[in-house]
């Protein structure tokens, strides 16, 4: 896929989830929205976490790495977004469910280093 239509696809992707995620903000509780619902909205908020940490980390990658090409900077710059969104995300869900606790946190975010960790070192 082209650097510019991957790019358009990000933008899309997280403009879309900002509009569902604001969309249950304000005109929904969680009472009405169900246990469906809210897993969609938990979705929505890590698809629009990661497009906009992909996008930051992309541009503060242009600006400090300028010997790798544009297309390699965005698909690792999103691929950590993604990684972290998750994990927030994740926290945030169990949080919210009451089942967060230090350890649970811990692993998550060992996970979340393990997993960056793996797919710099893959190539």
């Amino acid at each position: 896929m082209q650097y510019r239509s991957l790019l358009s696809l990000i933008v899309i992707e997280t403009a879309v989830c900002g509009f569902i995620v604001f969309w249950a903000l304000v005109g929904t509780n969680p009472g009405s929205l169900g246990p469906v619902g809210v897993t969609v909205w938990f979705l929505a908020l890590w698809g629009m976490m990661a497009g906009v940490l992909g996008f930051l980390f992309y541009v503060a990658k242009s600006h400090v790495f300028n010997d790798t090409l544009p297309s390699e900077r965005l698909a690792g710059s999103f691929r950590q977004g993604l990684l972290i969104a998750g994990a927030g995300s994740v926290l945030l869900a169990l949080s919210s469910l009451r089942q967060l606790s230090l350890r649970d946190a811990i692993l998550v975010l060992i996970l979340t280093v393990l997993i960056e960790f793996y797919f710099r070192t893959r190539r």
